[in-house]
């Protein structure tokens, strides 16, 4: 009896091992999985993290100037810039900034400045305009007819208006000149008659010339 009874404690001592051993083991290996459920779950959302910030970091604004040129006049010291493959000449005067662009489409950009006579548009009619900023005002485009044209959906000329919108504007100080005023005109030349070239004012407004025109102009620096 004895000898059962010792067997009987052992074999319940065993089982008890054998109990331990597999709780023990379900354990670690509950406690193994946690961790490392917990470990990705840490890299998961650091990972998101980062895409989230990457994903807020506003991207620098394009330059809508890249690839252009600067050019400054020799008398008013007015600043411009302008596509590098237009062409320009300047053919200045003592008294008188005198400088035109052509961008090989038989559009010009004319530039006056200092003393530059006052133009009579009488003749013309006004067709459109559009809102520019100009040395860091509001100001306006003035689309005009050919003289004596009197049909507004075409024009031959665009010019930066004065407040007055005449086609002359006085800069906001004499510069180098004891007249300061200023002219800038988009031009699309003349007919083998000598008359203006006359376009839709919907085409101007679409063709490249004029986008890089009304550009141009709101680069202007005085």
């Amino acid at each position: 009896m004895k000898r059962q009874s010792g067997f009987a404690a052992l074999e319940a001592l065993l089982i008890l091992i054998i109990i331990a051993i597999i709780g023990g083991t379900g354990y670690y290996v509950w406690h193994s999985k946690n961790q490392t459920d917990k470990i990705l779950n840490s890299t998961t959302n650091t990972s998101s993290s980062r895409t989230a910030t990457k994903s807020t970091v506003a991207e620098p604004p394009a330059d809508p100037y890249k690839g252009w040129s600067t050019y400054t006049t020799k008398g008013e010291k007015i600043s411009f810039r302008y596509p590098e493959n237009w062409s320009l000449s300047d053919t200045s005067l003592s008294s008188r900034d005198i400088v035109s662009l052509s961008d090989g489409s038989g559009a010009t950009v004319f530039i006056n400045a200092g003393a530059v006579p006052g133009d009579d548009t009488s003749a013309s009619t006004k067709a459109n305009t559009q809102n520019v900023i100009f040395l860091g005002q509001p100001s306006e485009l003035i689309f005009w007819t050919s003289p004596g044209q009197t049909d507004t959906s075409e024009a031959s000329e665009v010019d930066l208006a004065s407040s007055q919108h005449t086609k002359n504007i006085e800069l906001p100080s004499e510069g180098q000149s004891d007249q300061g005023n200023f002219d800038i005109a988009l031009d699309f030349g003349d007919n083998s008659d000598g008359s203006p070239i006359s376009e839709s004012v919907n085409t101007i407004k679409e063709s490249s010339s004029y986008r890089n025109f009304v550009k141009l102009v709101e680069s202007i620096k005085y």
